[in-house]
């Protein structure tokens, strides 16, 4: 019985909206992830470093940072193929999004400005800055810089 996944859905939102804290909580990550360990460790470890390979060849921290987590409903739609599984994994989505929404809003809104910070902004504010200098030297725009500015030498 699927029992496991009904207490790893609880224990997100009780990462998001803890009694203790007013409800006011984190995003729910480190919850959710140690919940997809569980589904399926070698499809948490395979679609998080996706995520992080496309974020870094399209020099986008945050495709970088969100997009493992989305990688995680078609990985388990088509490798395990357990409805209860999927189930979890759209839930664990919804509430991360949600939990999310504040910054989604912010984002959203500084790109209708045109006045959405750049990708090394975005990640001195999440911590990720030495990391983010040395993997965007491999992104596909970075590349094309260096080819164009050693070609128009």
């Amino acid at each position: 019985q699927p029992y496991y996944l009904a207490s790893a859905t609880a224990a997100i939102v009780g990462h998001i909206y803890p009694i203790y804290f007013r409800f006011e909580g984190g995003m729910g990550i480190s919850t959710m992830y140690g919940g997809f360990f569980v589904l399926d460790w070698l499809g948490t470890i395979i679609t998080t470093l996706t995520g992080m390979l496309v974020g870094i060849l399209a020099e986008k921290v945050l495709i970088m940072r969100w997009s493992g987590i989305l990688l995680m409903i078609p990985w388990i739609w088509f490798r395990p193929r357990d409805p209860y599984k999927l189930l979890y994994v759209v839930i664990a989505n919804m509430l991360y999004w949600f939990a999310m929404r504040s910054v989604l809003i912010q984002y959203f809104t500084l790109k209708s400005r045109n006045t959405l910070p750049d990708s090394n902004t975005i990640a001195e504010m999440q911590g990720m800055q030495s990391f983010w200098q040395f993997v965007r030297r491999f992104s596909i725009p970075q590349l094309m810089r260096k080819f164009r500015r050693k070609n128009s030498v």
